[in-house]
Formats: C-alpha cells, sequence, structure tokens
C-alpha cells in the first residue's frame, strides 16, 4: 500500500511539474534587439525588424483581444519591417 502511494505521488509530482513547465513556456513576451550596421563608405543605420512567430492561437474573442493588444504595442514601437 505504501509503494502504490509513494509511486502515484511521484507520477502526480512529475506531471505537476511538466505542466508548470509547459505553462510557462507559452507566456508570450517580446525581446526587443537592435541591429546596427556601418562600414567606411556608407553612413550608419539602424532598422528595427518586428517578428511574430510559433503563434499558437486558439479561437475567441479573449484570444483575439490578447493578440490585438501585442499587435498594437508592436506598432507602438514603430519597427522598420
Amino acid at each position: 500500500m505504501i509503494k502504490s502511494f509513494v509511486f502515484l505521488s511521484i507520477l502526480v509530482a512529475i506531471a505537476v511539474f511538466f505542466l508548470v513547465l509547459n505553462f510557462n513556456n507559452l507566456k508570450t513576451v517580446m525581446n526587443p534587439v537592435q541591429i546596427s550596421l556601418s562600414d567606411s563608405v556608407t553612413p550608419s543605420i539602424s532598422i528595427k525588424v518586428a517578428l511574430l512567430g510559433d503563434l499558437h492561437l486558439d479561437e475567441g474573442k479573449k484570444v483575439f483581444s490578447k493578440f490585438s493588444k501585442i499587435v498594437e504595442e508592436i506598432k507602438n514601437r514603430n519597427p522598420n519591417i
């Protein structure tokens, strides 16, 4: 009886660990990076590139609202591309 309780406890702990790990990885974050190019012939330039990738969106108003906020935040940063 004790062995099955310990086994079940370990199994539940592993399942909870992977659930928490999965939810933390699916959070949307913005990682601003600035690229500067320069050489002796042309003046220095900087470009801002907006990239949205690996979007796993469900259907629904709540998800659309959240995505719209992300798009507005990107637009407010005025990317070149």
